[in-house]
């Protein structure tokens, strides 16, 4: 496990910079770090040193997440139905969702208040962007997700979609260029990026994750299909970071 800061790269401290284990797929919070062992069926659970380790089994496991409050989302697909659970300690729940458990999902993520989620769902040969919000009881406990609208944009393949802002989704898209980031704001009313929009292009044609973060002008890191690592400065341009076999890539809690 590889903690980059500034398109610096340096293992973590503890076991999971020595060892992933495995992992394919990376969560990592101040506390925990979470990853997709290889087929995808299993995710092992442990603190920053490497202590209490647990595994969360499922089918076709996605990017998991975690959120302030140390709870870990799970979301997976278990025959042709989207399943999202909510693990805390030795705890896992499954929560209500709604139609999102008709959708066949790629990526699922968090607003920075965890009261929205987003979504990137497979149809066909395409994919769609939806949007919905977080579900809490009076004593603000998690209790569900609502069903998702579909964020309508003129971009094509939606993928990778992330949070920019608490109303604003950052996600990669195809363009005469090539895959591209792009900002929409969740009512739909308006989005920026890409060949138009006047920021640094990414320099391939096939990137398929994006992580950045929710400051102003937060930096930006994408991977692409050779499993490589692309990093993008405040202002600046996007260059190679120096690793090789990148598989997962998560914005860190």
């Amino acid at each position: 496990v590889i903690e980059i800061y500034d398109g610096h790269a340096a293992p973590v401290v503890g076991p999971g910079g020595k060892d992933a284990r495995g992992a394919r797929l990376i969560a990592v919070s101040s506390n925990g770090i979470a990853g997709v062992l290889a087929g995808g069926s299993q995710v092992r659970v442990t603190n920053r040193k490497g202590g209490s380790p647990r595994t969360i089994s499922g089918s076709h496991f996605i990017a998991p997440r975690w959120d302030d409050d140390d709870n870990l989302w799970l979301a997976d697909r278990i025959g042709r139905q989207t399943r999202v659970r909510v693990a805390h300690g030795a705890a896992v729940t499954a929560l209500p969702i709604g139609d999102l458990a008709s959708l066949d999902i790629a990526t699922f993520a968090l607003s920075p208040d965890t009261s929205r989620y987003v979504v990137t769902a497979r149809r066909g040969k395409t994919s769609e962007m939806y949007v919905g919000a977080v579900r809490r009881d009076a004593k603000d406990r998690v209790i569900g997700l609502t069903t998702p609208h579909r964020l309508r944009t003129a971009v094509e393949n939606p993928t990778s979609a992330t949070w920019a802002s608490g109303t604003r989704v950052s996600f990669l898209g195809d363009s005469e260029s090539g895959r591209q980031i792009y900002t929409a704001i969740i009512d739909g009313s308006d989005t920026t990026g890409g060949v138009a929009g006047g920021e640094a292009l990414l320099p391939i044609a096939h990137a398929d994750t994006l992580a950045l973060g929710t400051a102003e002008a937060p930096p930006r890191y994408a991977t692409d299909a050779k499993h490589r690592l692309w990093f993008l400065p405040p202002d600046g341009s996007w260059s190679q970071v120096k690793l090789r076999g990148v598989t997962g890539l998560t914005y860190g809690h």
